[in-house]
Parts: structure tokens; C-alpha cells; sequence
């Protein structure tokens, strides 16, 4: 089983309901859109993000990019970065390959929930 059809059936075990549009995966969970993208060179690969968390303009890039430092520095696995005028949240990581990946799809969506709300508790505090 390829490692999309393992993700896929890992989201609907932990009672997610992803979308699969052919090149990314999307879901929600605690009000916040999830995408996983679909990379069919590295079946090993697992890469999840939260998009567009956080608007960045001139006017707050340096707050912004104190706030993703501070929780970067914080974090494991799951990192911020600011990409295209936004903060993005990712989490990415080599599966095994075989068996399931309920943990570790569980951990990424955990991980990458903890770093949104560290976002925006380190963005309050600046």
C-alpha cells in the first residue's frame, strides 16, 4: 500500500474525514484547515501543514518573525515559516514503510495544532 493510501485510511481512523483532490489531501481539525501534499518519488515521506495561519505585511514581518522563532525554538518537529506573505505551520518527517501510520499522522496533527497556538500566543506577547 502506498504511503497516501496508508495517511488516508490513518485521518479516517482518528475519525478525520480528508478530501483527496489527486494532489493533496485536506481536512479540518479544531477549526483549522490540514493539507497534506502528495510526493510519489519519496514514499517515505510525510509532510503535513496548517496554510495561511497568519497574514504577513511590512508592517508586522519583524513581530511575525519574532513569534516563529521564539516557537520554533520551542517546538519539536513541527516548524513555522514564513512563505508568500504567510505563516505556515509544517511538520514533516520519514515514515516507515510498512504497518500503519496511526501515531505518527496523529503526532503530526497534534504537533502542528500545538505550534498554531503557540503562534498566537508568542504574536499576542510581542
Amino acid at each position: 500500500m502506498k504511503t497516501k493510501e496508508r495517511i488516508l485510511d490513518a485521518l479516517k481512523r482518528l475519525g478525520l474525514q480528508p478530501d483527496d483532490d489527486g494532489d493533496q489531501v485536506t481536512f479540518r481539525y479544531q477549526m483549522s484547515n490540514y493539507v497534506f501534499f502528495v510526493d510519489e518519488d519519496d514514499e517515505c515521506y510525510m509532510a503535513f501543514y496548517i496554510p495561511c495561519i497568519y497574514e504577513v505585511t511590512e508592517e508586522n514581518e519583524v513581530v511575525v518573525l519574532k513569534a516563529i522563532n521564539e516557537c520554533n525554538l520551542h517546538m519539536k518537529t513541527a516548524k513555522l515559516v514564513s512563505s508568500n506573505g504567510n505563516v505556515w505551520a509544517a511538520y514533516e518527517v520519514h515514515v516507515p514503510e510498512e504497518g500503519g501510520l496511526e501515531d505518527f499522522v496523529g503526532r503530526a496533527v497534534g504537533c502542528l495544532y500545538q505550534s498554531a497556538i503557540c503562534f498566537d500566543q508568542e504574536i499576542k506577547n510581542i
